[in-house]
């Protein structure tokens, strides 16, 4: 774990064990390899909503036979999509994307303040002397 502190202007970079300075409780391994990989695969699903195994091998980096062997074991469904791979997995929640949200009233218009109002005719376009003569096409 490191760290940088401020001492009388001087910039320094602090060393030290994390166990020196997080709880007791988050310094345990209970959890083995493969289920935070299912953990990760899962939230990798939900992030692409639809995927094929090799999507989701890339999207954490891991090799595509660890993530092939690990996706039954997530909620991500098998999912058959015309001129897709075979093995490509849906998020649950991607099937049934929620309500659009309720739409706003009327946008308000603005208000006017005394003085600003617009021109009753827009003014006549002044050019520059020397582009007077210019055509455009």
């Amino acid at each position: 774990m490191s760290g940088t502190a401020q001492e009388d202007g001087r910039w320094q970079r602090l060393f030290d064990l994390p166990e020196r300075h997080l709880p007791d409780h988050l310094h345990t391994d209970t959890l083995t390899d493969d289920a935070c990989l299912t953990t990760l695969l899962t939230h990798a699903g939900r992030a692409l909503g639809t995927a094929t195994t090799s999507d989701l091998a890339d999207y954490l980096r891991i090799p595509t036979r660890h993530a092939t062997r690990l996706l039954p074991h997530t909620p991500l469904l098998p999912t058959v999509i015309p001129h897709w791979p075979p093995n490509t997995w849906t998020y649950p929640d991607a099937l049934n994307p929620p309500p659009p949200p309720p739409r706003a009233g009327p946008v308000p218009r603005p208000l006017r303040q005394p003085g600003l109002e617009p021109a009753p005719h827009a003014a006549p376009l002044r050019l520059h002397p020397r582009l007077r003569g210019l055509q455009t096409r």
